[in-house]
């Protein structure tokens, strides 16, 4: 696995961190080239120090993105192209201060983006040996001192969070073993979440919403969510074996009070600030949205946290029914060819709902509950209040 493609895209818990074999030893890489050369600097140009067979392992000392500084068994020093080195553990590391900065760049003058506290599990995207690019919370980068990120994970504190990925694939096969060949569980749909368990930087161990375990390639699982337009039109035919959406959960029977009335229809009013604003596949506002982005936005101001995925935030709440929605209430929907969920919005009241429309109207619109299409890909609704 090369360090150039992100692994992770926000912060995994330590359960996860361990299963892909993270460890405080000295990082260490495989060559794969039959005879690779190592310079004096990292320039092709450069004075050869060295030569080092396939299959040697190295320590690696820093990564500028091309190439890795290294220490060889004799304890020299040199660089070497990353384009031939296999990284034998995933790269992550975990905060040590209480609270670390996140700067836009190396040098503790740089602008502060963000902190993160103690216990925070990051992704190691490079390294020039006194600070870190790291990956963090939603698949953002930045620049961390090196002092305070440790290799350590028994440091990393275990958090609620897990790290989920999405099939990007119009329908990908969960195999029983990291093989091709192996048998076909089942068949997930575009979009569909899964719960990553580990990786071997080809196929990703995943746990489906119904507790099944199995393998799906690496290359059809996005570590982003997808968003699948509501109007797609999906042509390859209805699986056989599907991941059924969450329909077990008991409906709301608790009585609407006037604050959660009204808090709903101040829901409704912070949402409808946005009409017209663009529709951006992956948007998170406040210029543009997409439909998953839209929801999160909104609710986030009244302090509801909501994952970045119309699929997941289906697991939020309690259900209700389509005859006792109230303003501020999240409905969901299939898409063509589909029969997860796809497509997100807030109903505002009197049969309409609010959402960020990747239809004809490509932005945030306001639609009726009764026309065709949404009557027919209507899967439920969530209520968050309470």
């Amino acid at each position: 696995m090369n360090l150039k493609k992100r692994f992770l895209t926000f912060t995994a818990s330590l359960a996860l961190a361990l299963s892909l074999g993270i460890s405080a030893a000295a990082q260490t890489g495989t060559v794969t080239a039959d005879s690779l050369n190592v310079r004096s600097s990292t320039n092709t140009s450069a004075d050869v120090i060295t030569k080092v067979a396939n299959g040697t392992e190295l320590e690696i000392l820093a990564y500028d993105g091309a190439w890795y500084k290294v220490k060889l068994s004799d304890g020299k020093e040199g660089y070497v192209s990353a384009q031939y080195v296999t990284p034998n553990q995933s790269y992550f590391g975990v905060v040590t201060a209480s609270n670390l900065f996140v700067r836009a760049s190396t040098g503790t003058d740089a602008p502060a983006i963000t902190t993160l506290p103690y216990g925070t599990v990051v992704e190691l995207l490079a390294y020039d040996g006194a600070w870190y690019k790291i990956g963090y919370g939603g698949g953002k980068e930045g620049y961390a001192s090196a002092e305070y990120i440790s290799l350590d994970l028994s440091l990393a504190v275990t958090t609620p969070y897990i790290v989920y990925g999405y099939i990007n694939a119009t329908y990908l096969n969960i195999r029983e073993h990291t093989d091709t060949s192996s048998k076909s569980l089942t068949l997930l749909p575009m979009g569909t979440c899964v719960e990553i368990l580990a990786s071997d930087g080809l196929w990703y161990k995943v746990k489906l919403a119904n507790g099944i375990e199995g393998y799906a390639s690496a290359d059809y699982v996005s570590l982003t969510p997808v968003e699948e337009p509501e109007g797609s039109d999906v042509t390859n035919p209805t699986p056989t074996t599907n991941v059924a959406p969450i329909t077990n959960v008991p409906e709301a029977t608790a009585p609407v009070t006037d604050e959660m009335f009204q808090k709903g229809q101040e829901i409704v009013a912070e949402a409808k600030k946005y009409l017209g604003r663009p529709y951006v596949w992956a948007a998170e506002g406040p210029d543009s949205f997409d439909c998953s982005g839209f929801t999160m936005y909104v609710l986030n101001v009244f302090g509801i946290t909501l994952p970045h995925q119309s699929g997941m935030q289906y697991n939020y709440g309690y259900s209700v029914s389509k005859d006792n929605l109230i303003p501020g209430d999240l409905v969901f929907f299939s898409s063509k060819g589909t029969s997860g969920v796809a497509h997100v919005g807030i109903y505002v009241g009197e049969g309409n709902f609010i959402h960020a429309s990747s239809g004809s109207a490509k932005s945030v619109t306001i639609s009726p509950l009764s026309s065709n299409y949404y009557t027919t890909h209507y899967l439920g609704a969530r209520r968050l209040l309470q």
